[in-house]
């Protein structure tokens, strides 16, 4: 019984490092992502009105 208890929290520990690390990952790739569209959509509306006038 004293065995199996590190290795369970060791895997749990692990668990919640995954958890953690897709988290921040997910919020930085949707933060980029969002910076991106912004920057595509402006510059695609300046294309537009110049192209426009």
């Amino acid at each position: 019984m004293p065995h199996t208890m590190p290795l369970k929290w060791i895997n749990l520990m692990i668990l919640l490092f995954m958890i953690i690390l897709t988290i921040t990952s997910m919020v930085f790739f949707n933060k980029l992502k969002f910076n991106h569209l912004k920057y595509y959509t402006n510059s695609t509306k300046k294309k537009f009105h110049s192209w426009k006038w």
